[in-house]
């Protein structure tokens, strides 16, 4: 059973040191997002990401989103910011908001899962997850399922500072929802113990998270896209894109 370590208000470097070394032997974490407990992987240690698809029995074609600390971190990841993205990453991060950039090719597909703007999926995994068979890809699967689109990847700036420092210490981590795919998220780290106690290796109490919208999608790897809704809204999207002539489209539900 994991063990529940209590985030202190102020964390030192002392604390975080042996959370990031954990991280870098491919530890899972699950620690509290602006929403719900997260899965926190390193995005760079492949055996850790393919752990998180198994606890999360996640099917092939559904990407893992990326957390950052700040806009430093964003270069492994992302090929190219649009000039007119840098307006939104001005005013909505940090903050609940994923936005998908075109991905570097060093990313692994885990990560990618094919995205290129629109949510992905493949017909195998949707028959197999309807006849009740648990998938189980790994960053092989998930190329063969990306090969028909270019690659995108899901990355936000956590709110909470807390999260933030430990993003600091460790670099990029995954941040999907703690809990089986189907199941409701956690919410205390009580519940992720209760649920996924024997996957991960530590919980990071920060409080209860508050629950509600996951994070707001948005595309910028052709024009400004919503892919699904969330707590930053169209209007606040459509305001920071004001001076750049540009209209963000929403296609949530498609």
């Amino acid at each position: 059973m994991a063990s529940i370590l209590h985030v202190p208000p102020r964390p030192s470097a002392s604390f975080w040191r042996p959370i990031a070394d954990c991280v870098r032997r491919g530890g899972v974490l699950a620690v509290g997002t602006e929403s719900a407990y997260a899965l926190a992987a390193s995005v760079s240690v492949e055996s850790a990401l393919e752990r998180v698809v198994r606890i999360k029995r996640r099917p092939v074609g559904k990407p893992l989103l990326a957390l950052i600390a700040d806009r430093e971190q964003l270069a492994p990841l992302v090929r190219v910011v649009p000039p007119w993205a840098e307006a939104v990453l001005n005013t909505c991060w940090p903050g609940p908001l994923t936005v998908i950039f075109p991905a570097q090719p060093t990313v692994s597909p885990v990560l990618t899962a094919g995205a290129a703007g629109t949510t992905a999926g493949t017909g195998a995994a949707t028959t197999e997850a309807a006849a009740g068979m648990t998938m189980v890809p790994t960053a092989a699967d998930a190329a063969a399922a990306g090969t028909a689109a270019a690659t995108g990847i899901g990355v936000r700036q956590p709110a909470p500072s807390f999260l933030r420092a430990l993003l600091r210490h460790t670099g990029p981590l995954t941040g999907t929802s703690a809990n089986r795919s189907g199941a409701a998220p956690c919410l205390t780290a009580e519940e992720v113990r209760a649920s996924l106690g024997d996957d991960v290796d530590v919980i990071l109490d920060t409080g209860p998270a508050p629950g509600g919208q996951p994070s707001t999608l948005l595309s910028v790897v052709d024009a400004p896209v919503i892919l699904r809704a969330g707590p930053v809204s169209a209007r606040e999207i459509q305001s920071a894109l004001s001076d750049t002539g540009l209209t963000v489209a929403v296609r949530d539900g498609e």
